[in-house]
């Protein structure tokens, strides 16, 4: 399981992703495709970096990587997590 810096680390990889996907909505919307792009590689590098401190975690632990984000994932659905 999660410390609880680690899970504030994850909360925020995961609003920088999502703010990153959000400007990728606006920058399409507007007609700025390459604008959209740059901001669609940032948002993967950033889900990319929560996946690999998810398994870093689970390595560390001595758990299964899967089993760990889903355990993650399950508590943020019934908002265990804060």
């Amino acid at each position: 399981m999660m410390t609880s810096t680690q899970k504030i680390q994850d909360a925020i990889l995961g609003l920088k992703a999502e703010l990153a996907g959000k400007r990728v909505e606006l920058a399409m919307a507007r007609g700025r495709r390459s604008l959209a792009r740059k901001h669609l590689r940032i948002m993967e590098s950033l889900v990319n970096a929560r996946r690999e401190l998810r398994i870093q975690v689970a390595t560390e632990q001595g758990e299964c990587y899967f089993a760990a984000a889903g355990d993650v994932d399950r508590l943020e659905l019934v908002g265990a997590t804060n």
